[in-house]
């Protein structure tokens, strides 16, 4: 559960500095937000692997790029399913991106160093 609620956390965190600065995402409220996180993090986790798995060949071809291709449409989805507004899929593509990086970014600075 610790887990959990820090991963939304890192997550909403990161979508929102996302919106913030490319202007592409629009959210209604501060729940909104926490909400497309939870909807986003359960959507890499069950979606995700799957489209992953079938789209492997056009991603083996493209040297991975297709990829964030991937992650954009999670994004899109994740972002249309909990109410929210992005001004289109090709605005995803760098917010997804973005977020990957933010993600990366602000799990190492709040992980728990033993």
């Amino acid at each position: 559960m610790k887990s959990f609620l820090r991963n939304t956390i890192i997550s909403a965190l990161s979508i929102w500095l996302t919106g913030s600065l490319l202007g592409s995402m629009q959210f209604d409220s501060t729940s909104g937000l926490v909400i497309t996180a939870i909807v986003l993090g359960f959507l890499n986790s069950t979606i995700k692997p799957v489209l992953k798995v079938l789209t492997f060949p056009v991603t083996f071809l493209t040297f991975g790029l297709f990829s964030l291709v991937v992650n954009a449409a999670v994004l899109y989805l994740a972002i249309q399913l909990s109410g929210q507004q992005i001004a289109s899929f090709g605005a995803a593509i760098p917010a997804a991106v973005l977020i990957t990086v933010l993600n990366g970014a602000f799990e190492n600075i709040f992980s728990s160093k033993k």
